[in-house]
C-alpha cells in the first residue's frame, strides 16, 4: 500500500508484488477494497499509510484482514505510543476540507450533526500539505483491534540487529507483523 520506491523495487524483483495507491492506479481504497482484491495475497505491506485513512480503524484493519489469504502476513508501521487509546485528532471527521497555504492551513469540518469545527496546527507527514495524520494509534489499542480484526501472532519487531543495518533509535513505531486467521 503506497510503498515508497526503496521498498517497492526491492519487493518487484523478489516476489510478484503489486505496489497499490490511492489516488493512481493500481488504486486500492483500504476503507472499501475492489472485490478482485479480496482474498488474493499473502502478504500485505502497510508502512505509515493508516494514520491518514478516515474512518473506523476497526473497519480499516478487517479490510487489512479480508485482502489477504488464510495465513498471510500483514507488516504493518504506524506512528504509536503506549497510551491506553488511539488518540483521534479529529473524532467528529465528516464532511472536510483543508483551506489555505502553508503554515496557517486549517481544517475546516461539518459533523453528522451539522456543527462546524476549525482546526489549526495541523500535521502532515511528508511535508506541508502532503498527507495529514489523523491519528496516533495506542499500540495496546491497536493489539486489540488487530485480533478482533482476525489476526494472530501479533508480533513487534524491537530487537536490534546490527549486523543487518538495523539499529533502533527509539522503540516507538517499530514494525509489526500479523498473521491472517
Amino acid at each position: 500500500m503506497s510503498d515508497a520506491g526503496v521498498y517497492a523495487f526491492a519487493l518487484q524483483r523478489k516476489f510478484d508484488y503489486l505496489n497499490t495507491f490511492y489516488h493512481i492506479e493500481p488504486m486500492l481504497d483500504i476503507r472499501s477494497p475492489a472485490r478482485h482484491y479480496l482474498g488474493q495475497f499473502d502478504f500485505v505491506v502497510s508502512s505509515d499509510v493508516l494514520e491518514h485513512v478516515e474512518g473506523s480503524t476497526d473497519r480499516t484493519l478487517a479490510n487489512l484482514r479480508a485482502l489477504l489469504k488464510t495465513g498471510g502476513i500483514l507488516a504493518l508501521t504506524v506512528p504509536y505510543g503506549f497510551h491506553e487509546t488511539t488518540i483521534e485528532h479529529y473524532p467528529d471527521l465528516h464532511q472536510f476540507r483543508i483551506e489555505g497555504e502553508g503554515a496557517g492551513r486549517v481544517l475546516v469540518n461539518v459533523t453528522k450533526d451539522g456543527r462546524e469545527q476549525r482546526f489549526t496546527n495541523l500535521c502532515f507527514h511528508g511535508g506541508d500539505g502532503s498527507t495529514l495524520e489523523l491519528r496516533i494509534y495506542s499500540y495496546p489499542d491497536l493489539v486489540r483491534q488487530l485480533g478482533e480484526a482476525g489476526f494472530t501472532d501479533i508480533r513487534l519487531h524491537a530487537a536490534d540487529h546490527p549486523e543487518w543495518g538495523i539499529i533502533h533509535r527509539t522503540k516507538l513505531g517499530l514494525p509489526i507483523t500479523a498473521k491472517a486467521a
